[in-house]
């Protein structure tokens, strides 16, 4: 009979034993964390990459396939959020992107290119008659808010439980302490009564109600359809502004999930 006893005997001891194992399998993606968190706080300034107890430091990618400092290939179907959806260095991609660097780079001027892609999107999404182009979809969501209450001159901005919106924009749990400091009233996520209910008092000082169609950073639920076109309605009938964050959901159809759910 053996006498040997396993050691990963319940969850925690069973998580230390992968932990291990993972920081024995990349020992160059842990050096280069370690030697990261001399500069950035925790070693990164993208929480939602951000992996315990460390991230895995990518070195190259082509295609469908990455691979890290430990020469580890792997098959990524994360596709930077569905951002990365041509995959990794696309050969007409990089053809572009050098054309344009051969004409030089952040020339501090108009470009041409900047008012064909924002005709492209224009064409693309019904709902977008103009564009403002920013760094992130934090910022485009923080541009979006602030317009939306300096135009109703309102405060209140309707979000979702489970709702991510960036970094300044985060509502799971008990929200987080670096959110931007607005009025939100914080609904649950495809009850269209509940919402209702919440809104009621505070319907003549709504500024916008924003919402993913998909709540990407809560496993991936959608909206249905007949709570987000309730929601358009209630954003008519109060003359608030209906901000759709599609920053993961745009590229699940043409015209993003507003166009198969309908949503103008």
């Amino acid at each position: 009979m053996s006498t040997t006893h396993p050691t990963n005997i319940d969850i925690a001891a069973a998580l230390a034993e992968a932990q291990e194992l993972y920081r024995a399998r990349n020992p160059k993606s842990l050096a280069q964390y370690e030697a990261a968190c001399a500069a950035l706080p925790g070693g990164n300034t993208r929480s939602a990459i951000f992996v315990d107890p460390f991230p895995l430091t990518m070195a190259k990618g082509e295609g469908a396939h990455l691979w890290d400092l430990d020469r580890h290939e792997y098959v990524d179907f994360l596709s930077e959020f569905t951002a990365g959806l041509f995959g990794h260095s696309h050969p007409a991609i990089r053809r572009a992107i050098d054309a344009a660097l051969d004409s030089g780079w952040n020339l501090g001027a108009q470009g041409a290119a900047e008012a064909r892609f924002a005709r492209a999107i224009c064409d693309r999404f019904p709902s977008i008659e103009l564009v403002r182009f920013t760094n992130s979809g934090t910022e485009a969501n923080l541009m979006a808010v602030a317009a939306a209450r300096a135009l109703t001159g309102r405060n209140k901005i309707l979000v979702f439980s489970g709702g991510y919106h960036g970094g300044v924009f985060y509502f799971r749990g008990k929200g987080s302490a670096v959110n931007a400091p607005f009025d939100f009233l914080i609904a649950e996520y495809n009850d269209s009564e509940g919402t209702r209910a919440l809104v009621a008092p505070h319907r003549a000082d709504l500024a916008a109600i924003m919402i993913e169609p998909m709540l990407g950073g809560s496993g991936c639920i959608p909206a249905t359809r007949e709570f987000l076109a309730d929601l358009r309605a209630l954003a008519s009938e109060t003359g608030a502004v209906l901000i759709f964050d599609e920053v993961m959901t745009s590229r699940l159809a043409p015209g993003g999930l507003q166009e198969v759910h309908g949503i103008r």
